[in-house]
């Protein structure tokens, strides 16, 4: 079984190319990841998405969701002792208030976010909600991860029907973010019961 870990070590030391290479494992993971494989209908990189309105500028990649939303996200490819700053974020966060986003999502291979970005994606969340998927959130999600960031056509997601204890404690984790206002607020609980929900449908999206 591919981990997370395993995965990262081959990323490229090119910052450029490592950057690429994790936007790409991003993707992969957001169609593959029980919670929001059943949630997303489609993931695009930036470059790819027909609605895009300019140049890279902070957004990598854009999803849509069952309910018609879209989701700007922004990926961070660090050290895991990393802390994410607040100048690592403004133009992601700048970049997605736009009357064409309704939820923005950051993911980053560190569990550290500094207190001044902390304060700010609180404060942007109430223009536009701001969750996050981090480093732990990565290691514990419930897929066998591809064996290299350059071939992700091997790896595939774990049967969602008997996740392991481990994995359902994330994926309930990563429900309860996806329905925060930064890092104040309560999940929504229906929301909630319909991530359990996904995890018993018989197929996920290959």
């Amino acid at each position: 079984m591919g981990t997370f870990e395993e995965l990262r070590s081959g990323f490229s030391p090119d910052a450029n190319k490592r950057g690429a290479q994790f936007e790409r494992v991003c993707k992969w993971l957001l169609e593959k990841h029980p919670v929001y494989a059943c949630r997303l209908k489609q993931v695009w990189l930036w470059d790819d998405w027909p609605g895009r309105w300019g140049p890279d500028c902070g957004i990598d990649l854009v999803a849509q969701d069952g309910d018609g939303k879209t989701w700007a996200i922004q990926t961070k490819c660090y050290d895991a002792d990393y802390s994410v700053t607040k100048k690592d974020i403004d133009s992601f966060l700048a970049e997605s208030v736009h009357s064409r986003i309704d939820h923005r999502l950051l993911i980053a291979t560190t569990d550290r976010v500094g207190a001044n970005a902390r304060r700010v994606i609180r404060q942007q969340s109430e223009v536009v909600p701001v969750s996050q998927l981090l480093l732990a959130d990565l290691e514990a999600a419930p897929v066998t991860w591809p064996i290299s960031p350059d071939r992700l056509t091997g790896g595939k997601p774990h049967k969602p029907s008997k996740p392991r204890p481990h994995q359902r404690a994330a994926i309930n984790n990563v429900a309860k973010n996806l329905d925060r206002r930064g890092q104040t607020s309560s999940p929504n609980p229906s929301h909630s019961v319909q991530y359990r929900q996904c995890l018993t449908r018989p197929t996920v999206r290959q």
